[in-house]
């Protein structure tokens, strides 16, 4: 097993509501797929 770590912070955004923010979904699925999924793909175990 290989695993990798995987900072979040890199594909969560939200919107600007201090206190109450919500996740960006088109945004979040658009960067999930271009960094996270490469990783899943490769059968890697993210942490």
């Amino acid at each position: 097993m290989i695993a990798t770590w995987f900072d979040v912070r890199n594909i969560m955004q939200t919107n600007d509501k201090f206190c109450k923010a919500e996740p960006n979904q088109q945004q979040l699925k658009r960067l999930a797929n271009k960094y996270l999924l490469p990783k899943l793909q490769e059968k890697l175990i993210v942490n």
